[in-house]
């Protein structure tokens, strides 16, 4: 029976639950080998009620924060759950997945016999058996190229896994060792928190938590639909475009929405988006609605982005139309939806959203730049295959914020970490040769875009594949790339250099390297928000000493001119220039 409970028992019960995520992702973090979840942290924890509704979320990418969907699937699927149960999904289209890599695992919490818990971690697989490893091969027929497809499927009975079942799967990818310790930190993280929620109900008694957990989802409820009233009412629309698909080449894929503002309802509206494609960038609905939901929570109060529990998903309403690369149907490919449509998911709601609060929406994130590669290791004579996310761009600004350097793709909201350079030296067959500031190719603005970064690497390995399957904005940049008067950022760039010849690579493509290729990525900066000219003297000096600017740009964008020696600020030559600028204008 639900009671009102006190508002401090409540915030300390939101926070003990949150902490239980967070304790999962710290677990796994220590104890799994695969690298793209314990060190770039592409994963997610949860715990969401017996019925699948969200209670608490620790997501490093948004990409991995739908349990919401799939824990009803779950329930359709299984008329028994018991304790010891582990169960595994990952299609887009069977199991309200994103891309085939990222694997969701869920464990059934039970209490005095009951049912109450489901606790989920999320995470990016070592291979999921695709026709070729890493899973962005922009060269697959259908989604039967992209790997194993799971509904929900029981692979632990009683913590014992179902022999017939977890065989099949380990006997479907490579490096099955690695798969199976990382699924072995899984499942010891999720009866971590199996312990932390037991301790807790026997401390607090279940009544007071779940009552807690309503009044919790009622006051983010109540704060996020208070947030949208004070947005300006109207019809609203944006759109964002990605290089191609990758089989079309050199055909844009559109994302189009309509964002409709009436009081505290709010309704996004993506029917209007391109047809599904046959390349590897469509996006299942889920994807879009979670990517929706975020580019909304990314406009709010710090605040309010806290604690993303059921309260946040009923903060809009979306629309989407099967068929579309917003609501792809079986059986399109989707191995890179979650870096690029999921990018233009994300702008064109900023785009849209920008006309109504136009100094709450930062400028565009720069597009996604960290191929795969696969190899032979000749050091151990086995298969290896990673994601250059050194070479990531920067975020856009936000009015009143410059934005940060090297933070990943816009999918990302700069939550993924980068690899050291020395382990990552130490693990791969490649030589790092360059690792900077990619100067003057942020966007520039009263608040200035973060600046990317250039990458560059020696291969010391043996023939190697290079799938820039999940790269984008090679050709295209985003229509509000910079806001309110400021610039867009640069473009991305890829090379290859063999020798003495330097060739360039586009996005959505497969690469063949050679022992002793190099190859060279120059990411571009986030967007700009505001006038140049209006930037302050003194930052645009610091941007000059730290390599961000140079002093051309200095002058001709910002009109600011320094001595090249000392750095100081020529302060009656400078205002004579912004004057001159701001004339031309």
């Amino acid at each position: 029976m639900s009671h009102k409970v006190d508002p401090v028992t409540t915030a300390i019960l939101q926070d003990i639950l949150l902490s239980i995520t967070r304790q999962m992702d710290s677990y796994i973090e220590r104890a799994s080998p695969n690298f793209v979840t314990a060190v770039i942290h592409d994963v997610s924890t949860g715990v969401f009620t017996k019925k699948g509704e969200v209670i608490a979320l620790e997501s490093h990418i948004s990409n991995q924060s739908i349990g919401y969907f799939q824990i009803g699937l779950l329930l359709e699927e299984f008329d028994e759950i018991n304790p010891g149960d582990v169960f595994v999904m990952c299609d887009p289209y069977l199991g309200a997945g994103t891309h085939p890599p990222d694997w969701s695992f869920f464990r059934p919490i039970f209490y005095k016999g009951n049912l109450e818990f489901f606790v989920m971690i999320r995470t990016h697989q070592v291979d999921n058996g695709s026709w070729q490893p890493r899973a962005y091969n922009p060269m697959v027929y259908d989604l039967h190229s992209e790997g194993l497809r799971l509904r929900p499927t029981r692979i632990y009975e009683n913590d014992k896994p179902v022999e017939a079942i977890y065989t099949l799967i380990l006997d479907n990818v490579r490096r099955k060792d690695l798969v199976q310790m990382d699924h072995l930190a899984m499942n010891g993280a999720m009866r971590l928190a199996e312990t932390r929620l037991l301790e807790l109900l026997d401390k607090y008694g279940r009544d007071t938590i779940f009552s807690s957990v309503d009044q919790m989802w009622e006051a983010t409820r109540s704060a996020v639909k208070s947030e949208i009233g004070t947005w300006l009412d109207g019809e609203y629309e944006g759109e964002s475009s990605c290089d191609d698909d990758g089989i079309t080449l050199d055909v844009p894929v559109t994302v189009r929405v309509k964002a409709k503002i009436e009081g505290e309802r709010l309704v996004l509206d993506f029917s209007k988006s391109d047809p599904q494609v046959k390349g590897i960038v469509n996006a299942p609905r889920s994807l879009t609605h979670v990517k929706a939901s975020y580019a909304i929570y990314s406009c709010f109060p710090p605040e309010l982005s806290r604690h993303y529990n059921q309260g946040s998903y009923d903060a809009f309403e979306l629309v989407t139309q099967p068929g579309t690369v917003t609501d792809a149907q079986y059986p399109a490919p989707c191995g890179a939806c979650t870096l690029i449509v999921a990018a233009q998911i994300l702008e064109a709601v900023w785009m849209a959203l920008g006309q109504a609060i136009p100094e709450k929406v930062p400028a565009a994130n720069t597009r996604p730049l960290h191929p795969g590669v696969f190899m032979m290791d000749p050091r151990k004579g086995r298969l290896i295959s990673f994601s250059h996310f050194w070479a990531e761009g920067g975020n856009g600004a936000l009015h009143g914020c410059d934005g940060w350097p090297n933070t990943g793709p816009t999918g990302s909201l700069g939550t993924l970490k980068k690899p050291s350079i020395e382990l990552s030296e130490a693990l791969l067959p490649l030589r790092a040769l360059r690792y900077q500031i990619h100067q003057d190719a942020c966007g520039h603005g009263r608040w200035r875009g973060g600046p990317g970064v250039i990458w560059e690497i020696e291969n010391l390995g043996r023939e190697a594949r290079v799938l820039t399957g999940n790269c984008d904005g090679v050709t295209t940049i985003c229509p509000m790339a910079g806001r309110l008067g400021g610039q867009s950022g640069k473009l991305n760039q890829i090379f290859l250099i063999r020798g003495s010849e330097k060739i360039p690579v586009r996005a959505a493509r497969n690469v063949d390297l050679q022992e002793g290729d190099r190859f060279l990525m120059m990411s571009g900066g986030g967007g700009g928000v505001g006038n140049p000219l209006e930037r302050e003297v003194e930052k645009v000096k610091e941007d000059v000493e730290e390599g961000v600017l140079s002093f051309q740009t200095a002058r001709e964008v910002y009109g600011v001119v320094l001595d090249a020696t000392t750095y100081e600020v020529d302060q009656k030559t400078t205002d004579k220039i912004r004057s001159e600028l701001l004339v031309n204008q």
